[in-house]
């Protein structure tokens, strides 16, 4: 962390920013390279940090500038962030399928940007985790499954709240689960899921 981190916000569609006024995508750069970023020119591989309960997009920090260090011209990381306006979703559930939908206009956003890359990775941590999963129940027409190959998710609680807040809550989790369950042999087949610090749920 030599130089001082910047988050260029990305213009999206404008009817998707109509639809969700308190959503924002972010890149994260540092130094000359803010510059590229600015102008929506990216030359890695896309990643996108979806952050979790009451979490700021700022956080993608801790892993972009790692990854700006290790990087080089031929092979570093470009990552995004949602900011999703630090909303309490552990709490309500009546935000989760607002902020799923968004996740999938971001990730077909960011592809946009790239001749030859087809696909991105999802970075989850806590709730954004379980989006980085509930974004595979999104429509086609907002969602294509195959452009995910790999998603990592940090202290997410995959299996249940750990608040029961709500009936939304619950709900959520209840259609992500089983669609997974259901569809891990077939239509997920091609995914790897990587779960850090989840705990047992």
């Amino acid at each position: 962390m030599f130089e001082n981190p910047t988050y260029p916000r990305i213009s999206l569609p404008a009817d998707v920013e109509t639809r969700y006024p308190r959503y924002a995508l972010h890149s994260y750069c540092e130094g000359v390279r803010c510059e590229a970023h600015r102008r929506n020119q990216f030359i890695g591989y896309p990643v996108l940090f979806i952050v979790g309960n009451a979490d700021s997009y700022r956080q993608v920090r801790s892993l972009g500038s790692v990854a700006y260090r290790m990087g080089d011209k031929q092979k570093q990381l470009d990552y995004f962030s949602i900011d999703f306006n630090e909303e309490l979703s552990a709490l309500f559930g009546g935000v989760l399928d607002q902020q799923t939908e968004f996740v999938a206009h971001a990730i077909k956003t960011i592809l946009s940007f790239y001749k030859t890359k087809k696909t991105i990775i999802l970075v989850g941590n806590s709730i954004g985790g379980l989006l980085s999963r509930a974004v595979f129940l999104q429509p086609p027409d907002r969602f294509d499954p195959n452009t995910v190959r790999l998603i990592i998710t940090q202290a997410t609680p995959h299996q249940a709240a750990v608040i029961h807040a709500d009936s939304y809550i619950m709900n959520f989790y209840s259609r992500v689960n089983q669609y997974w369950k259901d569809e891990w042999n077939n239509s997920l087949k091609h995914l790897t899921l990587l779960s850090l610090a989840g705990g047992d749920r």
